[in-house]
């Protein structure tokens, strides 16, 4: 016969063990992070080419702030300060020669800038597949706007939880490292068929102090300019002098969709 302190015993160490197994396996929510995505924007025009061009975007969450960077050509970067109690945002934009500053209407609804998916509620299918990217152990899920669906690979070791704004794949049980979607001809551009999206997810970081990590490096270096005309004057030189557009990396390629895959 089994001694009863014996029973007593094996339940009082296998019951914490039973939970500690269910508490590792959630994935740790998060309200303020670091993201830096890669994106490739896929342009299919109507005589049938295809370009592909590559550029960035890091956001930093700090409450309900937000501070967007995006690298739109080499060296030139653009920096938002967003903040949803204000009805403009901060600009920055440099690069190795210029340095300006100036306030714009700026609303950013989504978290992402899936603009398919302001303001909407998606449906969300979980599949079983599974791969590694980037050293990421992923699953993978679709998320159904309309009828417009979004791929998204994602790993379950934290879930995003931002304040103060929307956020489209709030329903995912984990972190996007992949999301790709087709955007159609949203400018309604007569030479364009549509537009895909591959986002790629390049760092993810919980910074220390997140209120710190809104502050744009050199704030004082910024010079103001409020003139539009002298602001696109600007911009235009910048892309003139850089580099060309950036290639993409091959381990992004696989995920770029185009009409024809």
């Amino acid at each position: 016969m089994i001694n009863r302190n014996f029973l007593q015993y094996l339940l009082c160490c296998a019951i914490p063990a039973i939970f500690s197994g269910s508490l590792q396996a959630q994935p740790v929510p998060i309200k303020e992070f670091t993201l830096k995505y890669k994106l490739a924007k896929t342009v299919e025009a109507s005589n049938g080419n295809i370009r592909t061009k590559l550029s960035s975007t890091e956001i930093n969450m700090a409450g309900n702030r937000m501070r967007i960077t995006n690298e739109l050509r080499p060296g030139v970067l653009t920096t938002y300060l967003y903040d949803p109690d204000k009805t403009s945002s901060q600009v920055f934009i440099h690069d190795a020669n210029d340095s300006i500053t100036y306030q714009e209407e700026y609303r950013r609804k989504e978290l992402l800038d899936i603009v398919l998916a302001e303001e909407k509620d998606g449906k969300t299918e979980l599949l079983t597949d599974t791969r590694t990217i980037n050293g990421w152990s992923c699953q993978k899920a679709i998320v159904t706007f309309d009828s417009t669906a979004i791929t998204v690979w994602y790993t379950d070791s934290h879930i995003l939880k931002p304040a103060g704004i929307g956020y489209a794949l709030k329903d995912i049980p984990g972190l996007p490292v992949i999301i790709s979607f087709n955007e159609g001809n949203r400018l309604n551009m007569s030479i364009v068929t549509s537009i895909h999206n591959t986002y790629m997810l390049e760092k993810f970081s919980i910074p220390d102090n997140p209120a710190a990590a809104l502050a744009v490096p050199n704030a004082e270096r910024y010079r103001v300019v409020n003139a539009r005309t002298e602001r696109t004057m600007i911009m235009q030189q910048m892309f003139a002098g850089s580099p060309p557009i950036m290639e993409v990396p091959e381990e992004m390629k696989p995920f770029i969709l185009t009409s024809a895959n």
